[in-house]
């Protein structure tokens, strides 16, 4: 087999030991059975359910900007301006 991709799959004890009998008495592998089972399988249309949540976003939320550059220099300039009014009245 060329061109094949490998993935964990995790199954009932009872159902895995049914595909290992199964592969026995077909004289192939266990991966094999089941490829086998999956290639004469009737193809299904999945599509996906409008209520189902999409794929799980990893990491940690993303900030929201509220601010601009500018509001944010606008803000910094401010209270800079009030810093030295009220240094000047402490002074007087």
């Amino acid at each position: 087999m060329d061109n094949t991709s490998a993935f964990n799959i995790r199954v009932p004890e009872p159902l895995k030991q049914q595909l290992v009998a199964r592969a026995k008495e077909n004289g192939r592998s266990l991966n094999m059975e089941i490829v086998q089972i999956l290639k004469t399988a009737e193809p299904v249309a999945i599509e996906p359910e409008a209520d189902a949540p999409g794929p799980k976003k990893r990491g940690r939320p993303k900030k929201e900007k509220t601010m601009t550059k500018a509001e944010m220099q606008a803000r910094w300039r401010a209270k800079k301006k009030l810093a030295q009014q009220t240094k000047q009245q402490v002074a007087a």
